[in-house]
């Protein structure tokens, strides 16, 4: 059975007046006022110029339009950006005598998204070698540069050579620092010359670089027990001390600015120093300065290292009471009575260059106060706060007990809020 349709069996002819109309054309909207100059135009979806039911005529692009919160604002260049004035200057968190002063956040048109930033900083501490030998205190700072240049001859940091071909050199820099007290005053100058790490390549300039200090956490465990059995701390610092380790990578250091090198030494070729001894800056510095540390305490004097921390030492002596050592790179505390603690400064003293510090009052930025008649032991770090305060132009802040907003309301915990 078969079904068919013809075209021509269904009249589609309008019967009504009303279906015979043709339709209207839509009503052409009034013209947009004109906008002033000074604001911009917002793009809106346009008007339907086509009868309803038909396919327009445009395309798809121009009846639609997504229309952007904001105009496009251009992607920051990063190689065009400037650098920051403190970049490879500081290895840490912390601020050193640097200011950040005339903070302002202006908006150059009303009705753009576009803002900019300006600080201006200073520092009392110079970035360059040019700056140290030309601008302020430039006695002191060459007098520094002087010294460090004299320790690194006498301890035979490196000898002058031609690169080899196919080896690549570490780059240096000087490094100018105040060294502060705990009371803010300026002790004295120091230069350091320091290796550009980065420069470093892992496999061919370097390996290991672990090397143990004491974490905070045991020092006030430490300084607790001194403070319960009324012993006593001094301080010691190791003079130079990265400069004591042996280097087992051959590493070739460009030639320092301040260091005259003739033109024989070189042999014809590129001069360059080759490093025999470890530097500030070098990857592996710190574990070749404390290998030798950790023999002499271990094999001459006797000493155990802490199984659960490796930057603590302990000698147990006749009375059976420990002496104990702490080191943090080239700082060194030891806690006991005056006499084992002299005694442990002439030993120490005939193997490294150690300078006594006498009693603990400064220790890594934290200021020790020391109350023997109560037994108590009190740490600040006033200075450290003040600076950071002074860093970020806080220092006339009023200070607060506790940095909550006055007009919160605290409510005492019921029993049940715990549980919920």
């Amino acid at each position: 059975m078969s079904v068919s349709f013809n075209d021509h069996a269904i009249d589609d002819t309008p019967t009504s007046a009303a279906e015979r109309q043709e339709p209207k054309p839509p009503t052409p909207e009034p013209p947009e006022a004109e906008q002033p100059a000074n604001h911009s135009t917002i793009r809106q979806t346009p008007q339907r110029i086509h009868t309803p039911g038909e396919f327009p005529h445009n395309t798809i692009e121009y009846v639609i339009h997504v229309r952007p919160p904001y105009p496009p604002v251009q992607e920051e260049v990063y190689s065009q950006r400037p650098r920051r004035t403190t970049a490879g200057k500081h290895t840490s968190t912390r601020f050193h005598d640097e200011q950040f002063s005339g903070i302002t956040i202006h908006n150059t048109h009303h009705h753009s998204p576009e803002y900019y930033a300006y600080y201006t900083t200073s520092t009392t501490e110079p970035t360059t070698y040019t700056e140290a030998t030309t601008e302020a205190n430039k006695e002191m700072w060459a007098a520094a540069i002087q010294k460090e240049l004299t320790s690194l001859h006498d301890n035979n940091t490196w000898v002058i050579s031609s690169l080899p071909e196919g080896r690549t050199i570490v780059k240096c820099k000087w490094v100018f620092r105040e060294k502060k007290g705990a009371k803010g005053e300026t002790l004295r100058y120091r230069a350091r010359l320091v290796v550009k790490g980065f420069t470093q390549r892992y496999g061919v300039d370097y390996l290991e670089t672990y090397a143990p200090v004491v974490k905070l956490g045991s020092l006030r465990i430490l300084l607790a027990i001194e403070a319960f059995y009324d012993f006593e701390i001094h301080q010691g610092d190791i003079t130079t001390a990265y400069l004591l380790g042996h280097l087992e990578e051959e590493l070739y250091l460009e030639i320092p600015e301040g260091v005259d090198v003739s033109e024989g030494e070189a042999k014809g070729g590129r001069p360059v120093c080759r490093l025999l001894r470890g530097l500030y800056g070098l990857k592996q510095s710190g574990r070749t300065w404390n290998k030798p540390w950790d023999e002499f305490l271990i094999d001459k004097c006797n000493f155990q290292r802490s199984s659960e921390e490796y930057g603590v030492y302990y000698q147990i002596g006749n009375q059976q009471t420990p002496l104990w050592t702490l080191i943090w790179v080239d700082n060194i505390l030891w806690i006991r009575t005056q006499q084992p603690i002299k005694e442990a400064k002439k030993e120490l003293g005939q193997k490294f260059p150690l300078k006594d510090l006498g009693p603990a009052h400064f220790f890594l930025a934290i200021r020790i106060v020391l109350k023997p008649i109560k037994r108590k032991i009190t740490l600040a770090q006033d200075q450290y706060i003040e600076t950071l305060l002074k860093s970020f132009g806080f220092q006339d802040c009023y200070p607060v007990s506790t940095p909550l907003d006055p007009g919160a309301q605290l409510v005492s915990s019921q029993p049940g809020d715990i549980a919920a």
